[in-house]
Protein backbone atom coordinates (compact mmCIF):
# COMPACT_ATOMS: atom_id res chain seq x y z
CA UNK A 1 0.00 0.00 0.00
CA UNK A 2 1.38 3.35 -0.82
CA UNK A 3 1.46 6.03 2.33
CA UNK A 4 1.75 8.90 -0.26
CA UNK A 5 -0.59 11.92 1.10
CA UNK A 6 -0.62 10.64 4.29
CA UNK A 7 0.11 14.45 5.82
CA UNK A 8 2.86 15.09 8.68
CA UNK A 9 4.16 11.02 7.90
CA UNK A 10 7.63 10.95 9.41
CA UNK A 11 7.81 7.12 8.70
CA UNK A 12 6.36 3.90 7.92
CA UNK A 13 7.82 0.28 9.50
CA UNK A 14 6.82 -2.74 8.55
CA UNK A 15 7.55 -6.26 11.25
CA UNK A 16 5.83 -8.83 12.13
CA UNK A 17 2.99 -8.44 10.18
CA UNK A 18 2.22 -4.96 11.08
CA UNK A 19 2.66 -1.73 9.50
CA UNK A 20 3.21 1.58 12.10
CA UNK A 21 3.01 5.03 10.39
CA UNK A 22 4.65 7.63 12.72
CA UNK A 23 3.57 11.22 12.12
CA UNK A 24 4.29 14.74 13.17
CA UNK A 25 2.43 15.27 16.39
CA UNK A 26 0.53 18.45 15.38
CA UNK A 27 -0.91 16.44 12.15
CA UNK A 28 -2.12 13.33 13.88
CA UNK A 29 -5.78 13.78 13.67
CA UNK A 30 -5.22 15.32 9.83
CA UNK A 31 -3.62 12.03 9.54
CA UNK A 32 -6.06 9.99 11.05
CA UNK A 33 -8.46 11.70 8.87
CA UNK A 34 -6.77 10.82 5.83
CA UNK A 35 -6.38 7.47 6.30
CA UNK A 36 -10.03 7.18 6.95
CA UNK A 37 -10.96 9.04 4.26
CA UNK A 38 -8.63 8.44 1.67
CA UNK A 39 -7.22 5.09 2.60
CA UNK A 40 -10.27 3.53 3.96
CA UNK A 41 -9.56 2.66 7.29
CA UNK A 42 -12.23 2.30 9.88
CA UNK A 43 -10.37 1.00 12.99
CA UNK A 44 -7.48 3.08 15.25
CA UNK A 45 -5.31 0.26 17.33
CA UNK A 46 -2.54 2.53 18.95
CA UNK A 47 -1.95 5.68 19.66
CA UNK A 48 1.24 6.12 21.96
CA UNK A 49 3.95 8.93 22.72
CA UNK A 50 7.60 8.95 24.50
CA UNK A 51 8.80 11.60 27.06
CA UNK A 52 12.47 12.66 26.17
CA UNK A 53 12.58 15.76 28.44
CA UNK A 54 14.61 13.71 31.25
CA UNK A 55 16.61 12.77 28.82
CA UNK A 56 20.16 14.47 27.34
CA UNK A 57 19.66 16.67 24.40
CA UNK A 58 15.95 16.53 25.26
CA UNK A 59 13.65 19.39 24.28
CA UNK A 60 11.82 21.42 26.60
Amino acid sequence: MSWDGVPGLVETVAAHGETTLRVETARLVEACTNLRDEHGFRFLSDVSSADYLGWPGGVD
